[in-house]
């Protein structure tokens, strides 16, 4: 009988230690190499890449890795990638979280680190602004449950985010990175205005039109970086009209988002291979259409800045 008790004893530690085992961070001892970057992962995870995005995934979690071009970026252009932060921002918003921003380094790319965290969910994601192209590595779904923040799990996933280095030094451009962040500053000179709206423009920029009002560089083989702004309709709301277009192009992705002083449904979908932006804004009275081809990069940049010192007027 006493045996018996002895050895219960024995297979309830035995459990307890093999229980305490399970939750351990899950040690990096493989290192993926991508075209001009390596990342660490653990040993069963599954490296996918397809396309754009190259994912590492683990029974536990996955962290996406995206490399898009973006020309006239530059290492260290945080005003470049600002764009995450209000994504980031609703996206705290939305599971009721805090979200923080530091810029930091991982070894000699500067870049931006960005935390979720609110009492049972955690998210984290850096943005790497390099020459000519962004990388983002993030987890892709935010870890939910009690003290997600505490699991080692995410843990985990921390440590393979971090883990990223570029390989190849021609990304981090032949100058130092700015320190202050604020490389590549974008100068607004110039008024455009009409009976409908009101935008600043930068040097080698123009804009024209009434009822359609293009928006481009004054370099015709940058012309596909501009944008227009139609006076869509009377008496509209802005999200219906972006709903409608959605609903006729049967696809694509809506969110709000506030550039400048003014609130734009946002409606993100492909042509073929051409990704294409269109936006509403407006109040009682005008909508306004501002159509583009993606964002990303430089045009997104300046289209930003000329967009967010845009004033509509309404009657």
């Amino acid at each position: 009988m006493k045996a018996t008790r002895i050895f219960v004893a024995l297979c309830a530690i035995v459990a307890l230690l093999s229980c305490g085992t399970e939750e351990k961070p899950l040690p990096l001892t493989e290192t993926y190499f991508g075209p001009f970057y390596r990342i660490d992962y653990p040993k069963n995870a599954r490296i996918d890449p397809a396309g754009d995005f190259t994912n590492i995934i683990t029974d536990r979690f996955v962290v996406e890795v995206k490399i898009e071009p973006s020309e006239g970026l530059k290492p260290g252009d945080f005003e470049g990638v600002a764009f995450l932060k209000e994504q980031s921002r609703k996206m705290a918003d939305e599971l009721g979280a805090k979200v923080s921003f530091r810029e930091a380094r991982l070894g000699e790319a500067p870049c931006l680190v960005i935390d979720i965290a609110g009492e049972n969910v955690t998210w984290e994601k850096i943005g790497v602004p390099l020459k000519n192209n962004i990388a983002t590595i993030s987890l892709k779904d935010p870890f939910e449950g009690e003290k997600a923040a505490e699991s080692p799990y995410f843990k985990s996933a921390s440590e393979i985010i971090f883990s990223f280095r570029i390989t190849d030094s021609s990304y981090l451009g032949p100058e130092k990175p700015p320190q202050n962040g604020n490389g590549g500053e974008i100068k607004l000179e110039k008024r455009f205005e009409n009976e409908n709206l009101s935008l600043m423009l930068p040097s080698g920029w123009e804009a024209g039109g009434d009822g359609v009002v293009l928006v481009c560089p004054k370099d015709i083989a940058k012309f596909d970086q501009g944008f227009t702004v139609t006076v869509f309709g009377e008496n509209r709301d802005p999200k219906n009209a972006c709903q409608s277009m959605s609903s006729s192009l049967s696809g694509g992705t809506i969110q709000k988002t506030r550039i400048g002083g003014n609130d734009y449904w946002m409606f993100e979908y492909l042509v073929g291979q051409t990704k294409m932006v269109s936006m509403f804004s407006g109040q009682k009275g005008k909508v306004f259409l501002l159509s583009s081809t993606s964002f990303n990069g430089k045009p997104s940049r300046i289209a930003e800045k000329i967009i967010g010192s845009m004033s509509f007027k309404h009657p």
